[in-house]
């Protein structure tokens, strides 16, 4: 005796919701990264970041003599890539961190660059 119609949709949605359920796990499971994540090691590069001292400093100036040349010529492709090395990543993390978990002097240092 054939399944009824009722029984096939059943036996679908039933089938429908395994793979959605197994495809839902298997990307939980490949992008899983918490066990990876060392936050206190995390927390303090981005805190020793802060500062603009030595090789920071040389490396902003560098961005802005290169972007200034980029302003001067009309060339996009300059001032993008003078943005791109420019080491304002530091300061920015640390903002997004610090209100994040509620890190005030985090931040004040952040703000301050």
């Amino acid at each position: 005796m054939e399944p009824s119609t009722k029984e096939q949709k059943a036996e679908i949605k039933k089938n429908a919701r395994g793979l959605f359920s197994g495809i839902i796990d298997f990307v939980k499971d490949v992008y899983h990264i918490k066990d990876d994540i060392d936050i206190p090691e995390t927390l303090s590069n981005i805190k020793s970041g802060l500062t603009f001292e030595g090789a920071r400093v040389w490396i902003l100036s560098l961005s802005i003599i290169i972007a200034s040349i980029g302003l001067n010529i009309g060339s996009i492709p300059i001032i993008i890539g003078a943005m791109l090395i420019a080491p304002m990543m530091s300061p920015i993390l640390g903002v997004g961190v610090s209100l994040g978990i509620n890190d005030w002097p985090t931040l004040k240092k952040s703000l301050k660059g």
